[in-house]
């Protein structure tokens, strides 16, 4: 079950959020979040929109890959949670370098 669509989109744009908490279905170093269903998408773009800070929450698995559409660039993404076996990825250590904090959990 997910909440989406144009209201959905209007009423987060109402608010302002101290941090907004995103679990892409990829994530890498040249296209930042990214997602496959136009309608989630457009719910976090609008959360990252209206967010003080972005937090993106993959796991080890969604290192490097990437969907169809980009959602939050990767310069957008202020902090990344991830279990430690992400450390483990190639494409890991590229994406490190440009996100401002990393937590392996």
């Amino acid at each position: 079950m997910a909440t989406a669509g144009a209201t959905t989109v209007l009423d987060i744009q109402r608010y302002r959020a101290d941090m907004a908490l995103l679990s892409p279905v990829g994530v890498d170093h040249r296209h930042g979040a990214t997602n496959y269903d136009h309608a989630e998408t457009e719910v976090a773009r609008a959360m990252v929109a209206n967010a003080d800070r972005v937090a993106i929450l993959p796991d080890y698995s969604k290192i490097g890959q990437r969907s169809r559409i980009s959602y939050c660039p990767v310069d957008r993404i202020d902090m990344l949670v991830t279990n430690r076996k992400a450390a483990e990825s190639a494409d890991f250590a590229p994406l490190k370098k440009k996100v401002d904090e990393v937590v392996l959990a």
